[in-house]
Parts: structure tokens; C-alpha cells; sequence
């Protein structure tokens, strides 16, 4: 039986947007309104399955102030996959997801799988219609991209949450299957020769 696999994803995107509370809903369907802004990086690690195949995900959470995007950017390397997130209520923070791009780009490995998540969802439909970023703009941003996935997203409702992280982890899945990571790419994780880091991570940010 194939050894089970642990694939490596960060969460990155503007400070606020949601990425402590995404990544806490993830791991607990729970949710937090407190908002702790992350400081440096902070981890979550999940069990799932594709098919009948034991994959652990390792998702790391980290800070979108300018003041530590130093940090953030030594763990793209790392990165089997990334969700890049956004506030669909701050057009600002749609906006500055060319200057993350630019950031992956120059850090990430070449070919690494990209999803885009629209979060704060749950905001939009509420009395002040205070949705900033349409469906249709989010959904353009990943055809012109070539994302892999692209969900609007809820920590609060857990909409589309699991889907998320589902479909990207599906298409590293398959990445693995078939041909594996690009040849500048850092193989996936063996669980079978890797150390099982503890859980850590915030309780949670907007």
C-alpha cells in the first residue's frame, strides 16, 4: 500500500482577510471572531483521504503585514500548494493580489499549484451590501491566472471551506501521481520518513 503522503500548503494574502479563521474552520469547523493578528507564521496540520489514500496536509498560516513578508517568503520553497486569499468586502485587498503574485513568482517553485479564495462571503449578503469584488472578477482573476481552483469562502458558515482545500489537494494528488513536482520542485513528503510536527496555530483572525 502507497505510504502516506504529506503535502505542504500556505495560506497568503493581506492582513484581515481571513486566513487564521479559514485555516482554524478547516481543522476544527469552528469559528472565532476575535480578531489576533498572526505574528510570523503559524501551522495546522489535517488528515484526509483521496479515494482510499492517507494524505496529511500541512497548512501554514502566515502574516500579511509588510513587516513580515520577509518571513513569508522563505516558506514558498517549501509550498506544494498555496491559496491566495482575498475579503470580498475590501477591493484593496483583491487589488494587492498582483504584488502577492509577484511574490510567488519570485520565491515559489516553478509550477506551483495556486488556489483563490474570496473570503468574507457571508458579508456580502448582509443588510449594508458591502461586496466590493464580484463573483465574476474573482472568477476572471483565476481564468487569466490559470488557478487551479477558485471558491468564495465563509469561515464563519464554513461555505466552500472543505472544497477549497479538497480541490487543491486534489490536483496535488494528481500531480503526484502522474508526474510529480517540476524538476526544481522539492519532492512531496513520505510520512513514513517524516516527523509528524505538532499541531500550532491562532484562534483567529477576521
Amino acid at each position: 500500500m502507497e505510504p502516506g503522503i504529506l503535502f505542504r500548503i500556505i495560506l497568503v494574502g493581506n492582513a484581515g482577510v481571513g486566513k487564521s479563521c479559514i485555516l482554524q474552520r478547516y481543522l476544527e469547523k469552528g469559528f472565532d471572531d476575535k480578531y489576533e493578528v498572526t505574528i510570523g507564521v503559524e501551522f495546522g496540520t489535517k488528515q484526509i483521504k483521496i479515494g482510499n489514500k492517507p494524505i496529511k496536509v500541512q497548512i501554514w498560516d502566515t502574516a500579511g503585514q509588510e513587516n513580515y513578508k520577509s518571513i513569508t517568503r522563505s516558506f514558498y520553497k517549501r509550498a506544494h500548494g498555496i491559496v491566495l486569499m482575498y475579503d470580498v468586502t475590501d477591493k484593496t485587498s483583491f487589488d494587492d493580489l498582483e504584488n502577492w503574485l509577484k511574490d510567488i513568482k519570485d520565491y515559489a517553485n516553478d509550477g506551483v499549484d495556486i488556489a483563490l479564495a474570496g473570503n468574507q462571503v457571508d458579508l456580502s449578503d448582509c443588510q449594508d451590501n458591502c461586496r466590493e469584488v464580484t463573483y465574476v472578477q474573482g472568477y476572471e482573476m483565476k481564468l487569466k491566472n490559470n488557478f487551479c481552483a477558485y471558491h468564495e469562502t465563509s469561515a464563519k458558515t464554513g461555505q466552500n471551506v472543505n472544497e477549497l482545500f479538497q480541490e487543491l489537494c486534489c490536483v496535488l494528488y494528481k500531480k503526484h501521481q502522474t508526474k510529480g513536482l517540476g524538476k526544481n520542485q522539492e519532492s512531496f513528503v513520505s510520512l513514513s520518513s517524516s516527523a509528524d510536527p505538532r499541531k500550532k496555530y491562532k484562534k483567529c483572525c477576521k
